[in-house]
């Protein structure tokens, strides 16, 4: 403790002054050891402390809790800032740290799951797009096979049958017919689930097509036609 004190030598004249000692009676011990006569003390108390903490520094540490992570990274460090700067008037480093750490965990957790989320995007993206690659593929094989047929069809009959069924039973009830040509029970669908398109321009030629994943004749995403030319 520190004690104020009054006192007079022993010739008479007046001293004060301010000595630290355990009570006032050791002070007092203190004050007569050093050849003085004690008239007065007093304990010298604590002048309160009028530092307050930072705003950004609470508010970084509050956000933090609530999960909104990158305003409290930036309300800590302008926190630390102002507490750096005010000489002692302001509190709250404990409470900016606290935020920074809470809102860069918070920022972590965010980017992971973020990155996760795009990778998960980038993959079903690839995904979607090998899986048409392979609907066309195979929807070409299928125009192909069906133009092969047609092709046997008109050599066994002697003209190209006048619908894509006539390979699988024998519609036109030609004597030359001696399908099935065509290895199925009914007339093939697209990948998209619709039929195949015959066209003929002449008596001895014809066009197979795929209306492709749109479903509208004359757009870039038509397959065929069958056979190459």
């Amino acid at each position: 403790m520190n004690f104020a004190y009054n006192a007079r030598t022993r010739s008479g004249d007046q001293s004060s002054g301010s000595i630290d000692a355990h009570s006032r009676s050791d002070a007092m011990s203190k004050l007569e050891h050093m050849g003085l006569v004690p008239v007065s003390i007093a304990e010298v108390l604590p002048v309160p402390s009028t530092q307050s903490p930072a705003g950004t520094a609470i508010a970084s540490l509050i956000l933090s809790i609530l999960g909104v992570s990158l305003p409290a990274v930036i309300c800590g460090h302008v926190g630390l800032v102002k507490i750096r700067k005010s000489a002692g008037a302001l509190s709250g480093t404990g409470l900016a740290v606290a935020g920074l750490i809470i809102g860069y965990l918070g920022l972590a957790v965010q980017l992971f799951f973020v990155g996760v989320f795009a990778l998960g995007v980038l993959a079903n993206a690839n995904f979607d797009r090998k899986a048409e690659e392979a609907r066309r593929h195979s929807a070409e094989a299928t125009l192909a096979a069906i133009a092969t047929c047609m092709e046997i069809y008109q050599l066994d009959v002697g003209q190209y049958p006048s619908d894509i069924l006539s390979l699988i039973v024998n519609r036109e009830r030609s004597s030359r017919w001696s399908g099935p040509y065509l290895k199925a029970t009914s007339e093939p669908l697209d990948p998209w689930g619709r039929p195949y398109e015959l066209r003929f321009s002449s008596s001895n030629s014809f066009e197979l097509i795929s209306l492709g994943p749109d479903g509208r004749r004359g757009t870039k995403d038509d397959i065929g036609p069958y056979p190459k030319r």
